[in-house]
């Protein structure tokens, strides 16, 4: 198994490889793929293709990636449990996110599009309210910081506190991380943090 890497004295992360899938699959099985079996593909293929994919090969599909080095994200665990997931990402392997008319309309401003983003912060069903989703921010901010670093943006839905899908987090949850608001755009908020 790769590394642990420990975030309190309770929680650790493990990047997700070829080598933790197992641990992956096994919680996204149990929630039958996240968010109706997106499988957190969302992010990285056209609308187009996630809408031609069942979630039978959204699963395959992150796999290869995955295989290939071209998906990654951490997997949070409370001793041997894995309890959390946080997706992130090189922006260049994120084709929504290059897709997304109002982020291109921004960098076409004269402002630089972050190396990575932070797409999913997911914890299991059966540790939520714990305030376990601040450890997968963190731990993906870590995880980041490791592969070298860069400009790392957050993209929150911009709802009020209460609103909001669970996934992805919030912007005060990003801004107490060090995160900034740099644009609105659209439903979602782009917090910005050099890391």
């Amino acid at each position: 198994m790769s590394e642990l890497y420990p975030i309190t004295d309770e929680l650790g992360f493990r990047i997700l490889t070829p080598e933790t899938w197992g641990d992956f699959e096994k919680m996204f099985l149990r929630h039958k793929g996240v968010s109706g079996g997106c499988w957190c593909m969302y992010h990285q293929v056209s609308s187009s293709q996630f809408q031609k994919l069942d979630k039978d090969a959204r699963r395959l599909l992150h796999q290869e990636r995955v295989s290939e080095g071209l998906a990654t994200g951490i997997l949070l665990y409370k001793d041997a449990t894995v309890v959390g997931w946080a997706q992130f990402g090189k922006t260049v392997n994120l084709e929504q996110i290059l897709r997304t008319r109002k982020l291109i309309a921004w960098v076409n401003e004269g402002n630089q599009l972050p190396e990575w983003f932070i797409t999913c912060l997911f914890v299991d069903k059966a540790y939520r309210k714990q305030g376990l989703q601040k450890y997968t921010l963190k731990s993906a901010i870590k995880a980041i910081e490791m592969l070298g670093g860069g400009l790392t943006a957050g993209l929150p839905f911009d709802f009020p506190e209460g609103g909001r899908p669970a996934y992805n987090g919030s912007t005060s949850l990003f801004e107490r991380e060090g995160f900034t608001v740099a644009a609105h755009l659209g439903h979602h908020a782009l917090l910005l943090k050099e890391i």
